[in-house]
């Protein structure tokens, strides 16, 4: 959220989102809620009806158990892709984390039905063993 408002300055609006308490940042509306509940939907959209960037760095509490956390974590990642389709300006784009397993190729094809251009990438600071990618989606189809 800090660097999107730095990214921004006062030209947009920067909405985060969390299930945890975090310290206020200057100019960015902050909803403590649980993507989901329906009534954190609401909030966000009591903000704005659309919005041009949606960013999802969301993850599960990990329990050790890779299966069990790598569906957990797609679980999430595919609330936040259904948030988007909510949310998203036609043409708007997405960044969403996703761990790599069974559900990752399906998820990703989720994913190409609705944004023109899909990349992944996995960030320097990642640790080479992590399962963690993230999926660059432009050019938001609003359906």
């Amino acid at each position: 959220m800090q660097i999107a408002k730095e990214e921004l300055g006062d030209e947009g609006v920067v909405v985060g989102v969390d299930i945890n308490r975090i310290s206020s940042i200057d100019g960015v509306t902050f909803i403590r809620g649980d993507i989901l509940e329906e009534e954190t939907l609401k909030k966000i959209l009591s903000v704005s009806e659309e919005f041009d960037v949606v960013l999802s760095d969301c993850s599960p509490n990990v329990s050790g158990i890779w299966s069990v956390d790598h569906e957990r974590q797609i679980f999430l990642a595919r609330t936040s892709l259904n948030i988007a389709r909510r949310v998203l300006k036609k043409g708007g784009n997405l960044v969403i984390k996703a761990f790599q397993g069974s559900e990752y190729p399906k998820f990703l094809e989720e994913i190409h039905q609705y944004f023109g251009y899909v990349r992944t990438t996995k960030p320097e600071a990642s640790r080479k063993t992590s399962a963690e990618m993230y999926i660059v989606a432009k050019n938001f189809r609003k359906t």
